[in-house]
Parts: C-alpha cells; structure tokens; sequence
C-alpha cells in the first residue's frame, strides 16, 4: 500500500520544538515521516533533523 503524497495537513512550515515532535510521533507513520521529512528539507526547515533522528533510532 502506497503513502499518499498531500500537503502536510497537520504539520505547520515552521521550525519544529520537541514537545510538537511527540504528537507527531504519536500519530505518523513511517512512510508519513519520511514525506514530511522532504517536505521540510525542501523549505529549509529544522523538523527534518529531528525526525531523520526517530526514523534513525526506529531501524536500529
């Protein structure tokens, strides 16, 4: 099953603070993740680091 490729919904363009990360990682999916990693990388924003650090420590 495919990851549907939307606009980022319920993650606003702005560098992102720890306590908002936890609801999202409450909520993404992997695949989820991954979009909105690139989606963020794209704009320059920070989000992309620290959920690059979740998908990271998810594969260990």
């Amino acid at each position: 099953m495919e990851a549907e490729v939307t606009p980022i919904q319920n993650t606003k363009c702005q560098p992102c603070r720890a306590k908002g990360m936890k609801r999202i990682e409450a909520y993404v999916s992997p695949e989820r993740k991954k979009e909105i990693i690139r989606h963020c990388k794209e704009r320059g924003f920070s989000m992309a680091g620290l959920l690059d650090k979740l998908l990271r420590k998810e594969h260990l």
